[in-house]
């Protein structure tokens, strides 16, 4: 199968996880509640350093500003507490994301699934969940660290080879464990065999990957684009407040629908891993 059928694949595929997500609106269900815990871990964190450090640091700072401000005040006993914080917080994320992976996977099975029990399930695999939150919350402090210090003081313009370096590490990452979570929820597989197996499916589906994220990255263009906006414009030139609640909710809402969107695509990819190529060119693109 040549390149170009692989790549329409992907495409199929990332289309027909928004069709299986259209049948199976419950599974938004998953996304909503990680997301929702995601913003009061924030609030959580915007508190704590309002608290502690005696200023004011904006809402919604981000990883990499929390970490710059703690590194700036030298506030390492806050550092380890927010750490602790985001590595409960990925714990949470994943058993939510191993619980719509459990669902959808029986969903493509043509079993039947329930959110209780795809919740259940992910408790015999909470052993896992949290050695591979651990790492995650490990990679991701030690990247934003090196990205701070390479960010510090660079000129605009000039090409700088550790921050290449630090952009190249964080793609092969992502990439090669971008079926890990998969893995863990359907294979009794350790983190490193599972990681091995992720690095491995990748290299096989690789091109069909990168054809359903080139398609689920122009939906987000089109469906964020316009109303992120309209919240700058009505943001910087009136006060609006039902339009600005309004936008940013919407926005919260499509993130939701894409999240779990991606899961499923990911999910998509994992089941026909196993399947003959000529499988999947009975994807087609789905009418709602």
């Amino acid at each position: 199968m040549n390149g170009r059928k692989r790549f329409a694949i992907g495409l199929y595929a990332a289309s027909n996880s928004f069709s299986l997500l259209w049948r199976h609106k419950s599974l938004l269900i998953y996304s909503s509640i990680t997301i929702l815990a995601n913003l009061l871990i924030q609030l959580i964190l915007y508190n704590i350093l309002n608290t502690t450090l005696g200023k004011h640091v904006g809402f919604l700072l981000g990883l990499q500003g929390l970490t710059k401000t703690l590194l700036v005040s030298s506030s390492w006993l806050e550092y380890i507490g927010i750490f602790g914080i985001n590595f409960a917080n990925i714990i949470f994320i994943t058993f939510f994301n191993a619980g719509l992976i459990h669902h959808t996977i029986h969903i493509l099975h043509h079993q039947k699934a329930s959110i209780k029990e795809s919740l259940f399930s992910c408790f015999s695999i909470i052993k896992n969940i949290t050695i591979w939150a651990l790492l995650i919350t490990v990679i991701m402090e030690l990247l934003q660290i090196m990205s701070i210090y390479a960010y510090d003081g660079i000129i605009i313009g000039t090409f700088n080879p550790f921050i290449l370096l630090i952009t190249i590490l964080s793609i092969g990452w992502s990439l090669s464990t971008f079926f890990v979570i998969s893995v863990i929820t359907a294979e009794p597989i350790g983190i490193l065999q599972a990681i091995r197996l992720s690095i491995s499916m990748i290299k096989t589906v690789f091109i069909e990957f990168i054809g359903g994220e080139f398609w689920l990255g122009i939906i987000a263009i089109v469906s964020i684009a316009p109303i992120a906006l309209l919240h700058i414009l009505y943001a910087s030139t009136t006060h609006a407040p039902i339009i600005l609640i309004g936008t940013s909710y919407s926005i919260i809402g499509i993130m939701c629908i894409l999240s779990t969107v991606h899961t499923i695509f990911r999910t998509m990819l994992y089941h026909y891993y196993n399947l003959p190529k000529e499988e999947l060119m009975h994807l087609r693109y789905p009418r709602f």
